[in-house]
């Protein structure tokens, strides 16, 4: 009953976050929308500042005097506009030979990938002789120590069997000087 209280305050919490991240994402949806809007009617009063300011030089010259004005800024206009074809024909030359470049790219890119393809076929051979040998080694590294193993057990018998011999041999000696000390307070043995 805990846990599903739990769960249920988890999924809920869940829930509000992605409400929140949503109203989140409309706020600042609208907050843009919102300087947008303000800088259209920033440059609109700016534009009917313009107007305004042109239509007080209108009332104050005659329409001769604003015929000469424009004709005087006429070949100003059309020098700029001159300008502006100048630079979007070198806009498009410049992107026609990005391409051109681009496309010269890719295909020297995709020639060094399709003559560069590793060959997994050898690789593959390799690793097996790799794997083979190192199979090999293990295999002789193993024979080698059950020899040596043997070997050391042998050697751990012949000490045993040594130590044993040592054994025996010093108590017959034991038992041979206790005969040979009876013997000689019995007389039975004379001094050599």
């Amino acid at each position: 009953m805990m846990s599903t209280n739990i769960d249920k305050l988890v999924d809920d919490s869940r829930k509000m976050a992605l409400r929140l991240r949503d109203r989140i994402v409309l706020g600042d949806s609208l907050v843009s929308q919102s300087e947008a809007v303000n800088e259209n009617l920033v440059t609109l009063k700016r534009l009917q500042n313009e107007f305004d300011s042109l239509n007080k030089l209108a009332r104050k010259t005659t329409n001769q005097q604003l015929v000469k004005t424009i004709n005087n800024e006429y070949p100003h206009i059309r020098e700029i506009q001159m300008e502006n074809r100048e630079l979007r024909a070198c806009l498009n030359d410049h992107q026609r030979a990005l391409e051109h470049i681009m496309t010269k790219f890719r295909q020297h890119t995709q020639h060094t990938v399709l003559n560069t393809k590793f060959d997994f076929s050898a690789e593959e051979i390799h690793l097996q002789r790799e794997l083979k040998a190192k199979s090999e080694e293990n295999e002789k590294i193993l024979e080698m120590a059950a020899i040596m193993q043997k070997a050391a057990s042998l050697n751990e018998e012949k000490e045993n069997e040594q130590i044993g011999l040592i054994h025996r041999l010093a108590t017959e000696n034991c038992t041979l000087r206790q005969l040979l000390q009876i013997a000689e307070k019995d007389g039975t043995v004379k001094d050599m």
